[in-house]
């Protein structure tokens, strides 16, 4: 018999599921920081919270690359014994940093 590949299981859910369930395994404290980890901005996401618009396939591809990331890790640590601690996204989910130019 084929053993199940949890990572496979993710479930479709909800866009504001989605967002909220993306923000806290994200550990993203504001809309705005999880808007731009997903590649859109506050008022999109506003707009899916108010059942004005759905979240566009970009940012939902990317609030199930967060919470895949964090279920792969856990996954890990299950079959290698290890220690939960809190894993950094991979930098490709991170919340940019506000780059500013250094006039010289």
């Amino acid at each position: 018999m084929a053993t199940q590949n949890p990572l496979l299981e993710m479930p479709v859910m909800p866009d504001v599921e989605l967002l909220d369930r993306g923000k806290e395994m994200g550990g993203f404290h504001t809309d705005v920081e999880l808007a731009k980890a997903i590649l859109t901005n506050k008022a999109a996401i506003s707009n899916v919270r108010a059942g004005k618009k759905k979240l566009g396939l970009i940012p939902k591809l990317r609030c199930y690359d967060i919470l895949l990331f964090i279920q792969a890790t856990q996954v890990l640590q299950t079959i290698f014994h290890i220690e939960p601690h809190h894993q950094a996204l991979p930098e490709h989910l991170q919340q940019p940093e506000n780059q500013t130019s250094d006039p010289k």
